[in-house]
């Protein structure tokens, strides 16, 4: 039987304390090849392919479980309808709607989790993703 041999803690312990912090960035740039960035004038039907493709791919920043709620999630919520009053009485289809008026749809398919007989974890999974969604249409800094 092997026997254990204890290094001094103290001497390691001592050396960590004279490192000074550094602190590290890193951007990763996903790109679809050949496609043109979408613009605020595009569908969120768009967005949300190109994000699943991005989720299906398995990027670094993104654990795999996280990737498959999104996966699950996102055909969900692109095809999400909600009702709107004003300034006319019609149902918006996410899918139709431009980026632009993404955070009002995002905002209304985070609360109807609330409303219907859903998993009690599914409205933070839902706002989860709807974080998601916005860092990836603006920027992590932005958000």
């Amino acid at each position: 039987m092997a026997k254990k041999k204890f290094i001094g803690g103290d001497v390691l312990h001592n050396q960590l304390q004279s490192l000074k912090p550094v602190h590290l960035d890193k951007v990763v740039v996903y790109s679809l090849c050949g496609e043109p960035s979408l613009t605020v004038r595009d569908t969120c039907g768009n967005l949300i392919d190109m994000l699943m493709s991005i989720c299906a791919a398995g990027p670094e920043f993104l654990c795999a479980e996280t990737c498959r709620r999104y996966l699950h999630l996102l055909p969900n919520f692109k095809n999400f309808v909600f009702p709107i009053r004003y300034p006319t009485n019609r149902d918006i289809l996410v899918a139709n709607e431009p980026i632009a008026a993404i955070r009002r749809a995002m905002g209304e398919w985070v609360f109807s989790f609330f409303n219907d007989e859903h998993h009690p974890i599914l409205p933070s999974y839902s706002l989860d993703l709807t974080e998601f969604i916005a860092r990836m249409v603006s920027g992590p800094k932005a958000h």
